[in-house]
């Protein structure tokens, strides 16, 4: 199952917290930025950017590695994705 977020800040929060060995999927929509992380990954943990992350780009969420770079692929076919070089 995959599950979206966008403008749902709380939501994803809850969501990350509840499901610490999952992946999100950060969907920015353009040719950059289309990148698959672990939930632990620190690029989504900046105590900076606490309370934007889906202000902007849409997060798919998932505990199923495999369904979500499924999404991944469906989402981003007019531009590519890739996994984080840090948490992959």
């Amino acid at each position: 199952m995959v599950i979206s977020f966008l403008q749902q800040e709380e939501d994803y929060e809850k969501w990350c917290t509840e499901n610490k060995d999952s992946y999100v999927f950060n969907h920015a929509g353009g040719a950059t930025g289309n990148v698959l992380h672990r939930v632990s990954c620190w690029h989504l943990n900046v105590s900076s950017r606490k309370g934007t992350y889906t202000k902007t780009y849409r997060k798919y969420c998932s505990n199923d590695l495999e369904v979500l770079i499924e999404k991944a692929e469906q989402v981003s076919s007019s531009f590519p994705w890739r996994k984080c070089k840090s948490c992959f």
